[in-house]
């Protein structure tokens, strides 16, 4: 029986890789997910510009207790911790806006009847949510990781949308979780609720505004960004591989040491001499 062509799965995975077709969809794919990335980025910076400027609450003045009742337990104790220790209590302050108030760098039509404006962060409120923050940094820099490295590894036009779409829908995770572990009547009185203006660290004008602009990330930098990340995996990666596989499964390529060594007149001297003289001497031996 003569053998006409011989395939390999992974060897076809690597070939339909290596293809232009299959880069540019691939080259698409990152360029959704990054973009998603810099959408948690720019979150991210945000809750760290709120934080930084936003003024704090001195903690006497911002309990779920009353004044007479924390009056009476810094009687009831002579210990100065507990009498400090009710501001572990403390929660942000916030304010009512009406339809009819003006209040500065707020458009009143945007609070149909009321909503919760946050004046002040009191100090236990604010180091959960710097804590919140960083948690939310090492997730961002473990899911660019890992989600890059997931996506290249990916050699299925199928299989590369679907990984996409998990990958994207992670950081809407937070959204699903609030709406199912907040109740529905907190839900309404936090739905436009949001904090008075302060002045913010982040550029207003000038060039470094570029650094800040949707547009000029989006245009210019993730696309750069993809390009050079596609080359790096086609350099280091998906070429090194094909040659790999192409080596050990057809002994070719300009690396080979087998497509060197084993020659086609290697071949046929082994077929016509040395086949048959071990052949002839097994069954000697025999």
């Amino acid at each position: 029986m003569s053998v006409v062509h011989v395939s390999y799965d992974l060897l076809s995975q690597y070939e339909e890789a290596a293809q232009w077709q299959f880069q540019v969809f691939l080259s698409l794919i990152l360029v959704v997910w990054y973009v998603t990335l810099v959408l948690e980025l720019s979150r991210i910076i945000q809750l760290f510009d709120m934080l930084a400027n936003l003024p704090h609450a001195h903690h006497a003045s911002y309990s779920l207790f009353t004044p007479d009742a924390r009056e009476g337990m810094r009687q009831m104790s002579r210990m100065s911790v507990l009498s400090s220790s009710t501001s572990l209590f403390s929660t942000p302050r916030y304010e009512h806006a009406h339809k009819d108030d003006h209040l500065p760098g707020i458009d009143a039509k945007d609070h149909s009847e009321e909503s919760l404006i946050v004046s002040n962060l009191s100090r236990p409120h604010f180091f959960m949510c710097l804590s919140m923050a960083f948690v939310r940094v090492f997730l961002w820099f473990y899911m660019a990781n890992v989600g890059t490295t997931f996506l290249l590894a990916t050699f299925s036009y199928d299989d590369l949308l679907f990984n996409a779409v998990a990958l994207a829908f992670i950081f809407e995770l937070p959204e699903f979780l609030y709406c199912f572990l907040v109740q529905e009547e907190i839900r309404v009185q936090l739905h436009n609720a949001e904090t008075r203006p302060f002045p913010t660290s982040l550029p207003t004008h000038g060039w470094k505004l570029l650094f800040i602009s949707r547009a000029f990330w989006g245009l210019i930098l993730i696309p750069l960004f993809v390009w050079v990340v596609m080359e790096y995996n086609m350099i280091h990666n998906v070429s090194p591989s094909l040659e790999a596989l192409n080596c050990a499964c057809f002994q070719s390529g300009p690396n080979c040491v087998a497509a060197q060594r084993f020659s086609s007149s290697w071949w046929n001297q082994y077929w016509i001499n040395t086949a048959p003289l071990a052949k002839l001497r097994a069954s000697y031996l025999g």
